[in-house]
């Protein structure tokens, strides 16, 4: 999983600058990071799930970068990897939609507050004008099913599937 998050690059975005990815995450903007991966994590853990963290993602990704905030390693990373320079792009036109408004969805039937991911929505959905829960065309199906096979605060366990994951 790629950990982009589209709410803290829009106005670089919005006013179309060519901007540095990597090198734009600022401590402040590396902390969100790890906050709103923290909440990712604590929801994959009340499945009973271990995925990979951030630190780990990057490590991973970025074998010749040495530990550290992801502010710290994403300054390692440096340059060559360009952030988006329009709104419709797939981080918050697919990314939105499809990955995190279905994770708050997962917080709130299990009682796994996502209170950044939640916030990054109500902003993205307030400054763009957009109803990205309404974009997701499979979203009420699954929550039904979800609902169906009783995935809520008393049954945190999904129906299948493995403990760990294979892909982190």
């Amino acid at each position: 999983m790629e950990h982009r998050h589209p709410f803290r690059a829009h106005p670089r975005i919005k006013r179309g600058e060519d901007w540095e990815n990597y090198l734009c995450i600022t401590p402040a903007v590396g902390r969100l990071i790890e906050r709103l991966d923290i909440e990712r994590l604590g929801l994959a853990s009340s499945f009973g799930f271990k995925v990979r963290d951030v630190h780990e993602h990057y490590l991973m990704t970025f074998p010749d970068i040495a530990p550290g905030t992801v502010s710290d390693m994403a300054g390692q990373v440096g340059a060559g990897t360009k952030g988006p320079v329009t709104l419709q792009n797939r981080y918050i036109t697919e990314d939105l939609p499809f990955g995190i408004i279905p994770l708050c969805e997962l917080g709130r039937r299990l009682g796994t507050p996502l209170p950044l991911h939640e916030a990054g929505v109500a902003l993205l959905t307030a400054s763009l004008g957009t109803d990205f829960r309404s974009r997701n065309d499979i979203l009420e199906e699954v929550l039904e099913e979800l609902d169906c096979q009783n995935v809520s605060q008393s049954s945190a366990t999904l129906p299948t599937g493995p403990k760990t994951s294979a892909r982190r």
